[in-house]
């Protein structure tokens, strides 16, 4: 008996520290990964009402003091979305390192996950009459007004 107590100690062990070597090895691949990967700083998500409709932006690098720093808007192309740009672009370590607020604007949803904008032009069967530049520039007023944009040096 004492010897099946001992080889099934001696199992629990192996199985314990199997475990735990591969606990340090997930760790180590996540912290890999993590290194290699471009980074996304923390984005707010503002949700807006325009013209009877929901609008959203994600806000990144907003200032939380009461200085004011410029402001890019980046604005997705037709089938995109404001998640999907802010991922491509690296903006996000741009504004950090230069000290400016940047804002992914989000176009019409004309399907489940794709985005586009009235341009008078491109996609306006699938966006119908919605009113893009009502909605850029009530947000841009709302970035000046709650998010410290300065009126004076953004684009």
């Amino acid at each position: 008996m004492g010897l099946q107590i001992d080889t099934l100690r001696e199992h629990c062990a192996n199985v314990i520290r199997a475990v735990l070597d591969s606990m340090v090895m997930v760790t180590f691949l996540a912290l890999l990964v993590s290194a290699l990967l471009p980074s996304l700083s923390h984005a707010e998500e503002l949700r807006m009402q325009v013209g009877g409709m929901g609008r959203m932006a994600l806000v990144v690098n907003a200032q939380p003091s009461q200085e004011k720093r410029p402001l890019v808007l980046v604005l997705h192309g037709g089938a995109g979305s404001a998640a999907m740009q802010r991922q491509r672009t690296g903006f996000d370590a741009v504004a950090q390192r230069e000290g400016f607020m940047v804002v992914y604007p989000q176009g019409s949803e004309f399907r489940p996950g794709m985005h586009a904008w009235n341009t008078g032009h491109l996609m306006r069967r699938q966006v119908g009459t919605v009113d893009d530049v009502a909605f850029l520039d009530a947000l841009i007023d709302r970035l000046i007004d709650q998010y410290g944009a300065d009126p004076k040096r953004g684009t």
